[in-house]
């Protein structure tokens, strides 16, 4: 305890810590003295559907159920995992085929089916904090760093809906973290980690700019190679195992993301995050392309470019779990930026209301999802403007 009231070598990491940590206890605190019901105006309003993004996905993959609309969505390699649990429940008599939402058959009230959940929840939380922990090498820090990493909002979401999300996050922190590395097995696994990041969600492929940013074409080629053999490979497995006329093909997912990213624009639900999102493609766009002309050497920066279009790609900024793509940005600035002056503070203010567990309840209107997220998409949107104008515009000279 004592490293972290006397660290000072990373000054923004120090108040991010402290800022989680008060966040959390105050969200507990108003938990705890108006109900478990709070819990509803922070995170997706229906109280009976927690982890069901997970849990849907099983029988859905299997012909059953009504989650066949959210599993099909995903690229084969998703498929695979929710084939494998599934096939860990065959052998503990959970029908699938019955499953009926806060019922005796709901998964969620059986042993076999939930301790796996939770552990899989556990092994996901470790590992991010250990790959955090590991870019900040022996700082005493690192490990303090890492915990308020799982703190974030958008990790938050994700374990409450049980997204898989967390797996594909996971593998993308292992290619932020050892893409540079000067251990070629350590690299050559990162490039194999982000076509897998990209074989479960598709849109962290994203992050392949980085390559492209550093003009390294050969890792780029390969990891572009990595990242069809994810599609490929998976499909050739589970294809048998899938439900007749269900199956699709590698690239059907990648087809339906495509025409989803086209419909974008009017798919969003608001005016508001209808001009969120097309203000987010033109300043995206403006900010890679003037980086790519000028070369800018802050990592920070090139990563939050490459968050911003997977977000983009996600065509998902009203779930607040999207977020998780702002956190290496994040963890990079914390790392880079140890100079205090007023233009990093507010770079820190602003990263802290994209990712904090921000202490405020409240249900969007006509949307099942929580108020802090519309906040949080405004200040994603201020940061967008403010990084471009100043690191694109302001700035003749890349710092180094």
């Amino acid at each position: 305890m004592k490293n972290l009231f006397g660290e000072k070598k990373y000054p923004y990491a120090f108040l991010y810590v402290w800022a989680t940590l008060i966040c959390l206890f105050i969200v507990f605190g108003y938990v705890c003295i108006n109900g478990g019901s709070a819990l509803s105006q922070w995170f997706f309003s229906d109280i009976w559907d927690t982890g069901n993004d997970f849990f849907n996905c099983i029988p859905a993959v299997k012909g059953y159920g009504l989650g066949y609309w959210l599993v099909g969505q995903y690229p084969p390699m998703a498929k695979l995992f929710f084939l494998l649990v599934a096939h860990i429940y065959s052998h503990n008599n959970i029908s699938l085929d019955a499953a009926i939402r806060n019922s005796i058959t709901d998964p969620r009230m059986q042993q076999a089916a939930l301790v796996p959940f939770i552990i899989f929840l556990m092994l996901m939380m470790i590992f991010i904090i250990a790959l955090v922990s590991s870019m900040f090498k022996e700082e005493p820090m690192a490990f303090w760093i890492g915990s308020s990493v799982i703190g974030t909002y958008s990790i938050l979401f994700a374990v409450e809906r049980g997204n898989i999300i967390l797996l594909s996050f996971l593998f993308l922190m292992y290619f932020i973290a050892y893409y540079k590395s000067e251990n070629k097995i350590l690299k050559e696994t990162a490039f194999w980690a982000l076509a897998i990041s990209a074989g479960l969600k598709l849109y962290p492929a994203a992050f392949g700019i980085l390559l492209l940013y550093e003009k390294r074409w050969k890792e780029a080629a390969r990891t572009i190679l990595y990242g069809i053999l994810a599609l490929i490979i998976p499909y050739l497995l589970v294809a048998r195992y899938l439900p007749a006329g269900e199956v699709g093909s590698a690239t059907s997912s990648v087809v339906e993301w495509a025409k989803k990213l086209a419909a974008g624009l009017f798919s969003v639900r608001s005016l508001p995050q209808q001009i969120f999102f097309a203000g987010s493609i033109i300043i995206a766009l403006i900010g890679m392309i003037f980086i790519s002309i000028k070369g800018n050497k802050k990592n920070w920066v090139r990563m939050f470019y490459a968050g911003i279009l997977a977000m983009i790609c996600g065509i998902q900024f009203i779930y607040a779990y999207t977020y998780i793509f702002m956190i290496p940005a994040l963890i990079l600035f914390l790392k880079e930026e140890r100079k205090l002056d007023v233009r990093n503070g507010i770079y820190f203010v602003l990263f802290c209301i994209i990712n904090l567990p921000l202490p405020i309840f409240g249900v969007q209107k006509y949307e099942t999802l929580p108020v802090v997220g519309d906040i949080k998409m405004w200040g994603l949107f201020v940061m967008m403007i403010l990084l471009t104008v100043m690191e694109c515009f302001v700035h003749k000279k890349s710092e180094k």
